[in-house]
């Protein structure tokens, strides 16, 4: 039987006692999980009292008080772990507490509801053309504890990249996914309007997607809603945290500059647009290029070439090519530059997982890829490719990385 929620460590350097956050919205549905819930605070708050008596003198960052802070978030049918470390009163106390709370809420139905013959439900949702299906992990139990250790810190680093593809995808995805996620979460008007639910298909395509182009045809899928009722929405979210900018100071001057973003046909049509006589970098409005034009790429990548290498690289395959105060300047993906936040969050979980590999050629191809995310050399890119393809021995495998991919139709490919 599948666990009924998703467990998330957070860790905090600074701070005295446990921080917990759950969806209101689950606990007010399903009464129990919120009863053992409110259990589980008694038992932290009395753990987290304890833990001060196992320790003596200042807290360093080698000796915390309590610095293994929770954040709980509770979903259905996935359960991920982290571990705690200290206090070792609190761990335990925290785990009862934790048991019984998952325990009570086995028996809930957990997405659509399953068969009576008790069947797996493969279907977790269905909207618009889409279907979005549960799988089951045959074997995951039997992995070792540090196997499952190095799956949870490779997980975490794909996570680390998350945001990475919908900037990649179209330049304002961001943007207009934090909109749409303060909406869900801070709508006052009525959600049994018609209109509702069509706005959240719409934010459902967007999430499945990383953004407003479909996912396969690259075309942009517009809402079945109209932009009255998006003006609506925006009003209608008082308590919303907007993601306004120093441009966008207010939510009606984001709501205004959205709009037709969404549902104006013609703009931004297609994130690849490979149609014969058009300029396929200024007709695609994938975020790889600003400013520039095919011609000006195909120039440029053409000087970078060696036609005496025979071993070439892939240029421009990790970078972003703009024309910057009338200069065309290549900007790479890696730490310390394009994205280099996210990427370093990668590289920590990639550095944690390392000393974790099943063997000595998993190892290495994990080192070259923090080596390539810290460098961006596309030298080193092969090199890694060349490490995992001969690593067939791993149980776990990962193969990853920031590069963009055929499908996005670059100019010079």
């Amino acid at each position: 039987m599948p666990f009924c929620g998703i467990l998330r460590w957070k860790h905090r350097r600074h701070g005295f006692g446990p921080k917990i956050r759950i969806h209101l919205q689950f606990c007010l549905q399903y009464p129990c999980v919120f009863a053992c819930f409110l259990q589980g605070c008694v038992l932290v708050l009395f753990g987290a009292f304890g833990g001060l008596f196992l320790h003596s003198g200042k807290a360093t960052p080698n000796k915390p008080y309590l610095r293994d802070v929770l954040d709980f978030k509770f979903e259905p049918n996935y359960l991920l772990m982290a571990k705690l470390r200290k206090p070792l009163f609190l761990t335990l106390l925290l785990s009862l507490s934790l048991f019984t709370s998952l325990h009570a809420c086995q028996n809930l139905p957990t997405g659509p509801e399953k068969p009576a013959n008790g069947e797996f439900q493969v279907l977790a949702d269905q909207f618009a053309d889409l279907q979005v299906l549960r799988y089951r992990i045959p074997g995951f139990e039997e992995l070792s504890l540090p196997q499952k250790e190095l799956l949870y810190y490779l997980s975490q680093a794909a996570r680390s990249g998350h945001d990475i593809i919908w900037d990649q995808n179209y330049r304002h995805n961001l943007l207009i996914r934090k909109t749409l996620e303060q909406i869900v979460e801070h709508y006052q008007g009525d959600r049994k309007d018609p209109r509702w639910e069509q706005f959240m298909v719409y934010a459902k395509r967007v999430w499945f997607s990383n953004g407003i182009h479909h996912h396969y045809s690259s075309r942009k899928f517009l809402p079945d809603f109209d932009s009255a009722y998006w003006q609506i929405l925006i009003k209608g979210s008082p308590k919303a945290s907007f993601p306004v900018t120093a441009s966008l100071k207010t939510p009606a001057a984001l709501a205004a500059f959205l709009q037709p973003i969404l549902f104006d046909p013609n703009l931004d049509a297609k994130r690849v647009n490979q149609e014969a006589g058009i300029d396929l970098v200024k007709g695609s409005a994938n975020n790889f290029y600003r400013n520039v034009s095919q011609e000006e790429v195909e120039a440029y990548y053409k000087s970078l070439k060696d036609p005496a290498d025979t071993t070439p690289i892939w240029y421009g395959l990790n970078s972003r090519l703009a024309k910057i105060d009338g200069k065309i300047t290549e900007i790479p993906w890696k730490s310390g530059g394009l994205y280099g936040p996210a990427i370093d969050r990668i590289v920590y979980w990639l550095q944690k997982a390392i000393p974790l590999a099943e063997n000595p050629k998993q190892k290495k191809a994990l080192e070259l890829l923090v080596q390539y995310y810290r460098t961006g050399d596309l030298k080193v890119w092969d090199a890694y490719n060349i490490a995992w393809v001969q690593d067939t021995e791993s149980m776990i495998d990962m193969p990853r990385s920031i590069v963009t991919g055929k499908q996005i139709g670059r100019a010079h490919v």
